[in-house]
């Protein structure tokens, strides 16, 4: 999910999947089209050893090795005819030794090539983003996938939808914090990652699904909400996206449908007294908008039906909690 803040300027992402035989455009729709640039120069290798894991490079890059390795090393290994391979640089033994987390398939002595860490980005302007609320901007990139110089290239189009809103949704869910609320992780921390920041993505991505699916309308959206209050439950959704990783690699341990029960739990209990909910989507907290004011989601439901004085009875429901009581018409 990409969220960006209305009328602020922002980075555009891409990480394909392959090598691009040039740099591609990336076309956000509403914010126009870019030249998409490496994030990082490709650094040059001249010599695999006979581990096949450790690379030597022919520059030094130990001042800017932060944001190489683990999570972020993920990179296409091209050794021409040795092939192109998909890598995770481990760490950095010098500033121009590589260590990969794996070994490579068999490679030639002389093998050497280039390493490039495969991550493009765009700058938009603030102007360019917009003030308007656009929770369906496409952004399409057309590339041609690099198969070698004997090759013409494979077309290839990566596309999606970008939300720019007036509030990007965020737990404040970080490492540290994961980790507090879930101590045993401590010791399962993803093989050739650097921390836990694409779990926490993904557990993002669950929380997000149970509250559309069981807190807001069709009506509502996941940013007019403080996602403050769900941390716990983000915690939670990440903690079961490990244990099921584990169980699927034979490892055993606890039930990961056991920790999505929890969080489910837990999000339907936050649900209960929402702390606010951006009812006129303005980006910001107004009168009745906050738990403190009466601003639950059930209140909210309510307002709906008393703005409906054909279809609303008053006494149909229980005022604490906004639930429609049955009654005789609905038999």
């Amino acid at each position: 999910m990409i969220w960006w803040r209305t009328g602020a300027a922002a980075r555009f992402y891409w990480r394909p999947d392959g090598k691009p035989s040039a740099a591609p455009d990336v076309t956000v729709a509403g914010a126009g089209t870019k030249t998409l640039a490496p994030l990082r120069a490709a650094a040059t290798v001249t010599a695999v050893s006979a581990d096949r894991m450790t690379l030597t490079l022919s520059a030094s890059l130990a001042a800017s090795s932060r944001g190489l390795v683990g999570s972020e090393g993920v990179c296409i290994l091209d050794l021409g005819a040795d092939g192109v391979h998909e890598v995770v640089v481990d760490y950095f033994a010098t500033g121009t030794t590589v260590v990969l987390s794996t070994p490579l398939p068999g490679v030639s002595s002389s093998a050497a090539g280039a390493l490039d860490w495969n991550v493009w980005y765009a700058d938009f302007t603030s102007g360019e983003v917009g003030a308007a609320v656009n929770r369906g901007a496409l952004w399409s990139v057309p590339w041609t996938r690099d198969l070698g110089t004997d090759h013409p290239g494979e077309p290839d189009h990566d596309s999606g939808v970008l939300h720019i809103v007036h509030r990007p949704p965020h737990t404040g869910l970080d490492d540290r914090r994961l980790l507090a609320h879930v101590p045993g992780l401590r010791q399962r921390t993803p093989t050739g990652a650097s921390g836990w920041a694409d779990v926490r993505d993904i557990g993002f991505e669950m929380l997000v699904e149970r509250l559309r699916e069981t807190v807001l309308t069709t009506a509502q959206h996941v940013d007019q909400l403080d996602c403050t209050q769900f941390a716990r439950c983000h915690a939670l959704y990440a903690a079961s996206v490990v244990l099921d990783g584990q169980a699927a690699g034979g490892f055993g341990g606890s039930d990961g449908e056991t920790w999505r029960d929890r969080a489910d739990k837990c999000v339907d209990s936050k649900a209960a007294n929402l702390l606010w909910l951006d009812a006129d989507d303005d980006g910001a907290v107004d009168s009745g908008e906050t738990g403190a004011a009466g601003g639950t989601l059930a209140d909210f439901t309510r307002s709906l039906w008393t703005s409906d004085s054909t279809n609303f009875d008053g006494t149909e429901w229980t005022v604490a909690s906004g639930v429609r009581r049955g009654v005789r018409d609905d038999r």
